[in-house]
């Protein structure tokens, strides 16, 4: 029902325009309209109504019609929603009152254009189940149905409708929803495919419950475009900031190949048994005109010491990691491995006395090195893998000057602990994880781990740490230190034992053996150049 008592032609005007608005997005809708106060509460008593447009205040009168319309839906006990026209600002005090109707889902300027009205109805019809599902989905996959359970499939639906409606797309136009990968952060990826004049096309859409980090990771899309160009995907910007409701945020990001993460890439039949495949990958990721320049030509005038890379490691993730070991505590006590030292977690962490070594290298200080700007967030699920078997990176959340090996840590101790027994009951177990401490140290020290023996989804990620290990020299050629790579690895391994949702306590109880393992190697190490 739609009331309004000031110009007449606004009466048929508005809702035509929202009747088009409807019919765009496949949706039905009839209109009663009224010109007064009397024959609005007229009608309204007469029939049920899915939505009330109302005109709050008659400038030509003074009179405050749209109020009284409200008391009757009150008075009668009708929750009908409604939407508020008024001539006067809708943030004024005489307004105000009106938070009384519980059932106004906004005021609106009369004068407001035609786009703000559309957009309110919109919002409406999406949020109240009337727009008909634009997405399909593979209802056999349970792992993507957890992922669209997981957001919920009205809410992916809404923001489908906003991208289509932005890229002017057919009203015949669906779309289909793949499961990408996501990383720990709760994140979830889909890629998305539909058809335009008879070709395919696609793009990933990334959606999450911490809005903050979507909003940070669009606004530092300025330090993505640093990346070499063939490396990046187009953000779409403009339309992720309407990408937005009370419980997500989502990002759109353009791609128009079928490609898969890093992560799931290593575990294909090509990427295990033919380690040529991971080095060719990796050989462009990192060297020719890849990473290795990118790190190079992206440094910070300001030089710091190795422990600058500690300095992200405040209370708030001290306290993590000091619950990750209260929590882990029965399980590597129970098991009697001597692998966790508290004294040196004590000592080199919550006593920081990783800032008071003052031993020379060599015959040199240790050197003040220029910060590198870095990924921040340098997973294998967010390196993408196209069917050419080309690399790109998303993910622009986290682009800041770090220590040089912040990246190319994070990213190896991700293959090694999320990677090894993926997919399989020894993930959970809690043997199996303890025992992977002898593979930990060999990366640690830079040995290969042996691809012979191993079970056939695992060597993707052997493959791939060993070419990190031994290459990284190459990557980060003025700054390689062996003892203060280990030290980076050691806080990524302490970063994901507090990963309590998204690994299980055998991984996390790895990650704090491993951590100690390295601090250990990074001592000896550093002692060793020393001497």
């Amino acid at each position: 029902m739609f009331h309004y008592d000031d110009i007449p032609e606004d009466l048929s005007l508005i809702p035509n325009s929202l009747q088009y608005i409807a019919t765009d997005l496949g949706v039905n809708v009839v209109f009663q309209t009224a010109d007064n106060q009397s024959e609005a509460i007229d009608i309204l008593k007469a029939d049920t109504f899915d939505l009330i447009i109302l005109d709050m205040y008659d400038k030509a009168t003074g009179r405050e019609a749209g109020i009284s319309i409200l008391d009757f839906l009150k008075t009668s006990g009708k929750t009908t929603p409604v939407i508020g026209f008024t001539s006067r600002n809708p943030v004024d005090m005489d307004y105000q009152r009106s938070t009384q109707y519980a059932n106004v889902l906004r005021f609106l300027q009369k004068r407001t254009t035609q786009d703000e009205i559309g957009e309110v109805f919109v919002e409406f019809l999406m949020n109240n189940g009337f727009v008909p599902s634009v997405c399909t989905y593979d209802k056999d996959n349970f792992n993507l149905i957890a992922e669209v359970n997981t957001i919920g499939l009205k809410a992916i639906n809404n923001f489908l409708l906003k991208i289509k409606k932005q890229l002017h797309l057919e009203s015949s136009t669906t779309f289909k929803l793949y499961k990408i990968t996501a990383g720990l952060s709760g994140a979830v990826i889909f890629r998305v495919e539909y058809q335009i004049n008879g070709n395919q096309r696609s793009f990933l859409l990334k959606i999450s419950a911490d809005r903050e980090a979507i909003r940070k990771e669009l606004s530092n899309t300025d330090h993505y475009k640093n990346l070499p160009a063939q490396f990046r995907l187009e953000y779409n910007p403009d339309i992720s900031k309407e990408l937005k409701n009370d419980d997500f945020a989502a990002i759109m990001i353009e791609y128009a190949e079928n490609a898969k993460t890093l992560f799931d890439w290593l575990q294909t039949d090509a990427a295990c048994q033919q380690p040529d495949k991971v080095a060719t990958l990796l050989t462009e990721l990192f060297l020719e005109n890849g990473l290795k320049q990118f790190y190079a030509f992206n440094r910070s005038a300001e030089r710091h010491k190795y422990n600058f890379m500690f300095e992200k490691l405040d209370e708030r993730r001290i306290s993590f990691i000091k619950r990750a070991i209260n929590e882990l505590r029965p399980i590597w006590a129970h098991h009697g491995t001597e692998l966790i030292d508290i004294d040196l977690i004590d000592q080199m962490l919550f006593n920081q006395s990783y800032r008071q070594i003052n031993f020379k290298t060599g015959h040199a200080q240790i050197m003040e090195k220029h910060l590198m700007l870095n990924h921040g967030d340098f997973h294998a699920k967010n390196i993408l893998v196209s069917s050419t078997n080309r690399p790109s990176i998303i993910d622009t959340g986290g682009f800041t000057y770090e220590y040089w090996c912040a990246d190319i840590s994070r990213l190896m101790v991700n293959l090694f602990i999320e990677g090894i027994d993926s997919n399989s009951y020894a993930f959970f177990a809690l043997e199996p994880q303890i025992a992977h401490i002898t593979l930990a140290e060999q990366i640690i020290e830079g040995q290969p781990l042996d691809t012979i023996e191993v079970n056939i989804p695992q060597k993707g990620y052997f493959h791939a740490i060993n070419w990190l290990n031994s290459n990284i020299e190459q990557i980060y050629p003025e700054y390689f230190c062996r003892w203060e790579f280990q030290l980076n690895l050691a806080l990524e391994f302490f970063k994901f034992s507090y990963k309590s949702l998204t690994l299980p306590p055998g991984k996390r109880t790895l990650a704090l053996m491993c951590a100690c393992a390295a601090i250990r190697a990074a001592n000896n190490n550093l002692q060793m150049s020393t001497n």
